[in-house]
């Protein structure tokens, strides 16, 4: 099943407090001014952080893949895939974003198991090797 959620230009701004709790998310705002207004109100919330999100971000699912994220050298057969969890990082699997660090190629991708995002991974490293030359 694939489902492609539209967009929206909400935006919703989270209060994360920093303290021995385990609470992130202390209250929620629509607007930027009022979530800063809030923590400046009282001295104790002078480590809180205002964190931006989307509000009802469009998305993309496939029940039939996950995402990964694939290290490999660029010099030998070295490869580590962890699996992607977060929106941004899914949304970077599904445009098969990748980029270097080092001597690695860093590749998002989707894929039916770590096997498969590996070899998806290593079929990318070598057309950009060919590109390369």
């Amino acid at each position: 099943m694939k489902l492609n959620q539209p967009k929206t230009t909400e935006t919703i701004y989270f209060i994360k407090e920093f303290s021995d709790l385990d609470i992130p998310i202390h209250v929620a705002f629509d607007d930027f001014e009022t979530a800063k207004a809030y923590i400046s109100r009282l001295r104790t919330f002078g480590d809180a952080q205002i964190v931006e999100c989307q509000l009802n971000p469009g998305f993309y699912t496939d029940i039939t893949r996950d995402c990964f994220f694939v290290q490999l050298n660029m010099h030998n057969d070295e490869a580590t895939a962890h699996y992607v969890i977060d929106l941004q990082r899914t949304e970077l699997a599904t445009n098969g974003h990748y980029f270097f660090e080092g001597e690695q190629i860093c590749v998002y991708v989707m894929a039916l198991s770590k096997d498969g995002a590996i070899k998806a991974a290593r079929e990318l490293k070598d057309e950009v090797k060919r590109n390369q030359e």
